[in-house]
């Protein structure tokens, strides 16, 4: 992926790209750079192309998440250059261990182990 796209983004990028693959979805990641240069193109002023790169990344994850059994109302994000995050129940989501403990305090066991089993 062209470098530029990661220049002023937040450190929990990297991280929330490495939670896609782990959750399995790896392919997701591979259009990445087109789907950067559709949406710019499509911009009618100069874009923040770190913000398109996250904004990409975060909605693929809820997308996952939510495929996965977790309400779309527990899920929030946003990305304004470096200050940029991912929540699910109000608390941070960045990788497979904070998910983990993030998921095991709010929905039941059952749900617990159908997403992780």
């Amino acid at each position: 992926m062209e470098e530029f796209y990661f220049l002023g983004v937040s450190n929990l990028a990297g991280d929330w790209e490495l939670l896609i693959e782990r959750l399995g979805h790896k392919k997701e990641l591979d259009d990445m750079s087109e789907q950067i240069w559709s949406i710019a193109k499509a911009s009618e002023e100069v874009p923040h192309m770190g913000n398109i790169y996250q904004t990409i990344l975060q909605k693929k994850l809820e997308a996952i998440l939510i495929g996965m059994g977790v309400a779309s109302e527990n899920i929030d994000y946003y990305a304004n250059g470096a200050d940029a995050n991912f929540f699910i129940f109000n608390e941070s989501v960045y990788d497979i261990r904070t998910l983990k403990a993030v998921l095991r305090s709010n929905v039941d066991e059952d749900t617990f182990y159908d997403i992780f089993d």
